[in-house]
This record gives C-alpha cells, structure tokens and sequence, in this order.
C-alpha cells in the first residue's frame, strides 16, 4: 500500500516521469562505440559471405536503416462518391480536357 504525505497524497517513488535510466543508456552508447567500429569492417566481411547468404545479411541489416512500409488501401471512387464537390470538380475537369483536345483537333 503507498505511503501518503501531509496533503494525502500519495508518495512519489522511482523515476521522474520523462526520466531516462541511467544503465540502458550507458549500455546503449557503449553498444553504439562497438557497432561503430565493426561497421567500418563490414564492406569486406560481407564480400567473403556466399552471395546468396550476403543478400540475406543486407534484406535483414535493412530493418535497421529504412523505414518500415505498410500497405495503404485507399479507394478513389469511395471518396468520389461521397464528396460532392470532388464529383463536381471531376466532371469540371472531363468537360475541360474535352474542350482540349477539341481544340487540337484530336
């Protein structure tokens, strides 16, 4: 059960919100300094790799310097159907590039 101050309320224990702990982030900046150094060697490790197990290496080393894609399902025609003025611009546009192409003969 926590432990209650003079204006009842409760004791505040443990980290400031916000925080960062101070042991994961020494482990982080010393395992940055190692990677640092391997990653000067890695050209040449690579190019000793089998070419089938390399591109395996790279696809997975990717992860780490791209962004993570996902799929986007987006529908024009859901859209179009539910805003009018987009129905309204759409066929402003037809009428337009018709006129166009009656202009240049086509």
């Amino acid at each position: 059960m926590p432990k209650f101050t003079a204006d009842n309320q409760p004791e505040k224990r443990g980290r400031p919100k916000g925080a960062r702990d101070k042991l994961t982030h020494e482990l982080r900046v010393s395992l940055a300094a190692v990677l640092a150094d391997e990653i000067e060697e890695l050209p040449e490790l690579l190019a000793k790799v089998e070419p089938e197990k390399r591109v395996q290496l790279v696809l997975r080393l990717c992860k780490f310097c791209l962004p993570e894609l996902e799929t986007v399902k987006a529908s024009v025609a859901d859209r179009w159907s539910a805003d009018p003025e987009l129905r309204r611009q759409s066929i402003l546009n037809d009428v337009e590039r018709d006129r166009q192409l009656a202009d240049l003969g086509i």
